[in-house]
């Protein structure tokens, strides 16, 4: 793994929350060591997480825990909606280097789950599911 991210210039975005129980320091620590630079953890205040999460968050997850969906706060300029535009950002470059050209369906699809998913109840989150054509180019 890092010898392919050494050779095609990769990095790993990730974000949590600083009082995530799920996905800790430690964890982000275990991430790094082997990744070194090619790691980018961000790591959001606790305050910055929506107070009224769905109840499965609410409930079970019982922590700050999903920066971009569950817990994001869409208002302009609020950390978890620039985390998110940071993401989308990021996996656009990544994914579609050709900025004059406009993402593929699927991937429009797929912004527009990410960027409702704070609206859909836990359960129809759950049901959600992402098809494809078929087979990629070379697969």
């Amino acid at each position: 793994m890092r010898d392919r991210l050494d050779r095609d210039g990769l990095t790993v975005l990730a974000y949590r929350f600083e009082g995530d129980r799920w996905c800790t320091g430690q964890r982000f620590a275990a991430y790094r060591a082997p990744l070194g630079d090619a790691f980018d953890g961000r790591v959001l205040p606790d305050s910055a997480a929506n107070p009224a999460p769905p109840p499965f968050f609410a409930d079970l997850v019982g922590t700050p825990h999903s920066v971009v969906t569950a817990h994001l706060v869409d208002e302009a300029g609020h950390p978890t909606v620039l985390a998110r535009d940071e993401i989308l950002a990021f996996l656009t470059d990544r994914l579609h280097p050709h900025g004059n050209r406009p993402l593929p369906a699927t991937w429009r699809r797929a912004e527009m789950l990410l960027l409702s998913a704070q609206d859909t109840p836990a359960a129809k989150t759950a049901e959600v599911t992402c098809t494809s054509p078929g087979p990629g180019p070379g697969t």
